[in-house]
C-alpha cells in the first residue's frame, strides 16, 4: 500500500534587514528625546536649588531675630532699658546696622542662676580667618552686675553682605532709633532687610547685581500697647 507524501510547507516569521533598520532609527530618536528632557529637568533641579540656598540659610536669623522682638520690653519698664538701633554705612551699597534692645525671649537652664530678660545686640564683624563678614547675636544674660560683662557672642549667620534695619513710628520709617529721644517707647514696627552674596547670581540670571535681598517686618507688641494708652490718656 503506498502512502502519498504530503508537503508540508513552514512560514518562519521574523524581521527584515529594512524593518530592524527603521526600528533602530526609531529607537536613537527616542532616545535623544528623553536625555534631552532628563537634561532640561536636571537642570531646572540644579538652577531651583541654588536659588533656594540663600533663601534656607537667611530663613535661621529671621528666626531668631522674631523670636527677639516678640518679647521685647519697653525701655520704661521693669528690666529693661534703651532700644537703640543705628544706621551705620559698610559700603557705598550696604549698610552694617547695629540694634540693641532688651527681651524675655531667654529660658534659664534648671542650674541656672538668670532671668529670662537679656539685653541682646545684633552686628555685624569681620572673621579674618575665614575671610567672611558674619552676623553675631550678642546676649548680655546677667543685666544687673555692677561691673561691666562681657556678652556672650553667637555667630548666626556669614558671608552676609549687608544689614540694614529700619523703624516705623507710626508714619514714617527711620533709619535709626534711640527710645531715650523716643519718649522711652518702641518703634511700632521693624523692618530688617539682609544682603546675602550670591555666587550663583549670574550664572542662572542676567542680573548684574551679586546680592539677594530678603526683608521682613516684625511687629512689636508692647509698641501697640504704648500706642493705646497715648490714645486713650488723650481722650
Amino acid at each position: 500500500m503506498m502512502q502519498n507524501k504530503q508537503k508540508i510547507t513552514r512560514f518562519y516569521a521574523g524581521f527584515t534587514l529594512l524593518e530592524l533598520i527603521v526600528a533602530m532609527a526609531l529607537m536613537d530618536v527616542i532616545a535623544v528625546a528623553l536625555y534631552a528632557c532628563m537634561h532640561t529637568a536636571f537642570k531646572s533641579k540644579e538652577s531651583a536649588q541654588a536659588s533656594l540656598a540663600p533663601y534656607r540659610s537667611v530663613m535661621p536669623i529671621f528666626e531668631h531675630i522674631r523670636k527677639d522682638f516678640t518679647s521685647a520690653l519697653k525701655p520704661d519698664g521693669i528690666l529693661a532699658g534703651v532700644f537703640e538701633g543705628e544706621n551705620v554705612s559698610f559700603t557705598d551699597l550696604q549698610d552694617a546696622d547695629t540694634l540693641g534692645f532688651y527681651t524675655a525671649s531667654y529660658h534659664p537652664k534648671e542650674d541656672e542662676i538668670a532671668s529670662n530678660v537679656i539685653y541682646v545686640q545684633y552686628t555685624l564683624d569681620n572673621d579674618y580667618e575665614r575671610d567672611q563678614i558674619v552676623l553675631k547675636r550678642l546676649t548680655t544674660k546677667n543685666i544687673l552686675s555692677p561691673s561691666t560683662v562681657e556678652p556672650d557672642e553667637e555667630v548666626i549667620a556669614r558671608d552676609i553682605a549687608g544689614l540694614d534695619i529700619q523703624y516705623f513710628d507710626g508714619t514714617t520709617w527711620l533709619d535709626g532709633w534711640d527710645s531715650s529721644e523716643e519718649d522711652a517707647t518702641l518703634p511700632w514696627g521693624v523692618r530688617v532687610t539682609i544682603a546675602i552674596w550670591d555666587e550663583n547670581r549670574g550664572r542662572f540670571s542676567k542680573n548684574d547685581d551679586p546680592y539677594r535681598y530678603f526683608t521682613r517686618v516684625y511687629m512689636l507688641p508692647f509698641a501697640n500697647q504704648e500706642a493705646e494708652a497715648t490714645t486713650d490718656s488723650e481722650t
